[in-house]
């Protein structure tokens, strides 16, 4: 224990045997966050059904292929893999790392 903790802990206990609602507000809190999560994920399921719904409407109208999405969501999905793992070669993006021999090679078989 950290001497934060160790302050802490008696401080605590000794509010909660004194009855100030500590127990009561966390649990307030907790159920206003539980509310705020359950709006959250209905916002979220709405917007997944609107952009499956507009992505549908571009595709039937032939205003967007498939194929050219699909491979658009991959190099989004590979960026930012990218910027969670970054390339630690000397190249500064993709397409210089492309161009490198070694790359080239390695493609090629």
């Amino acid at each position: 224990q950290g001497p934060l903790l160790r302050l802490w802990w008696p401080w605590r206990l000794a509010s909660l045997m004194n009855g100030d609602g500590y127990l009561e507000q966390i649990w307030r809190q907790l159920r206003q966050q539980q509310a705020q999560l359950e709006v959250l994920c209905r916002q979220q399921s709405e917007l997944m059904e609107r952009s499956v719904a507009l992505y549908e409407c571009l595709e039937a109208s032939g205003t967007v292929k498939a194929e050219v999405f699909s491979a658009q969501l991959h190099r989004q999905h590979f960026e930012q893999v990218l910027r969670r793992h970054p390339c630690k070669c000397c190249c500064d993006s993709l397409e210089a790392l492309f161009e490198t021999r070694e790359m080239t090679l390695a493609m090629a078989r």
